[in-house]
């Protein structure tokens, strides 16, 4: 749950309905799948974005929080901590709403990753991400 008054977000209890079931995801998602999990950051942003724009269902939430991650590695990446910390808030805040699974992403263990990688930022002095902890997204488990 995220902490108002600054600290970063810890694990919440609030869950999710089942993930929605698409026949098929849109070439546009598993893009930037794959740019995410080669460290592509500023890319996966760009091609989710144009999938954001187009989207007017529940999946925009969802989109809007992973290109919050994203462009959070990404400004972490570049040392820029007060994007990286922003960025971060906006992304857990819309990310715990599609717990514990959507679009098959399981957004648990996604914020997990993501908390585990990102607190050296939030420490004083800040400190940088750890390689190793970068998180990966996988579809229905899947690495």
């Amino acid at each position: 749950m995220y902490d108002p008054q600054g600290d970063m977000p810890m694990r919440g209890d609030r869950e999710r309905g089942q993930a929605r079931k698409e026949a098929s995801p849109d070439p546009r998602y598993l893009r930037g799948l794959d740019h995410f999990n080669r460290g592509e950051y500023f890319e996966a942003h760009e091609v989710w974005e144009d999938l954001w724009i187009e989207v007017n269902d529940d999946r925009k939430g969802f989109l809007h929080g992973l290109i919050q991650a994203a462009v959070a590695l990404h400004h972490a990446g570049k040392h820029n901590v007060n994007g990286a910390r922003s960025l971060y808030r906006r992304m857990w805040n819309n990310l715990e709403n599609f717990r514990p699974r959507f679009m098959g992403i399981d957004v648990d263990r996604f914020l997990e990753r993501m908390e585990a990688c990102c607190a050296p930022v939030f420490r004083e002095p800040p400190g940088t991400v750890d390689p190793a902890l970068l998180p990966r997204l996988s579809l229905d488990g899947r690495e």
